[in-house]
C-alpha cells in the first residue's frame, strides 16, 4: 500500500470530473436538438408533409417529453460523476463510487472504460484499506 494507489485514485477522480463535463456538455446539446425538433413538429414546420397534422403534433409532444427525460438523466449522470470524483479525492463512500462506475459501464465506449477501470481499482484490497 503506498503512493501508487493514491495516485490511481487521483487519476480516477480527474477522469470522473472530465466525464461529468463531457456528459453534461454533449448531453445537453443532444437534448436541445430533440427539444427543437419537437417544437418544430408542433409548430408544423416539418420536412415531410403529413395528411394528418395531429400525428405530427403528437410526435412533437413525444420528442419534447423524451428531451425532458433525457435532460434529467444527463443531469443525474453528471452529478453522480462529479460526486464520485469528490468522494475519490476524499476517500469516502467507496460503495457509492462502485455503483456510479457500474452505471457508467452503460455508456459505450468511454463510460465503459471508465467504469471498468474504476471498479477494478476500487476492488483492490489496498485501496479498500485507504477508504477505511
Amino acid at each position: 500500500m503506498g503512493n501508487q494507489e493514491i495516485n490511481q485514485l487521483r487519476t480516477l477522480a480527474v477522469f470522473h470530473f472530465v466525464w461529468a463535463g463531457l456528459t453534461l456538455s454533449l448531453g445537453i446539446f443532444a437534448v436541445i436538438i430533440y427539444f427543437a425538433f419537437g417544437v418544430g413538429m408542433i409548430a408544423g414546420f416539418a420536412l415531410f408533409a403529413f395528411e394528418n397534422q395531429m400525428v405530427l403534433g403528437i410526435v412533437g409532444v413525444v420528442f419534447i417529453a423524451v428531451s425532458i427525460m433525457a435532460s434529467l438523466a444527463v443531469g443525474i449522470s453528471a452529478v453522480l460523476n462529479l460526486l464520485t470524483g469528490i468522494f475519490l479525492l476524499k476517500r469516502k463512500h467507496r460503495v457509492f463510487c462502485i455503483v456510479t462506475d457500474a452505471i457508467n459501464c452503460m455508456n459505450m465506449p468511454l463510460g465503459t472504460a471508465l467504469g471498468i477501470s474504476g471498479i477494478v481499482i476500487l476492488l483492490k484490497p489496498d485501496v479498500k484499506v485507504l477508504f477505511n
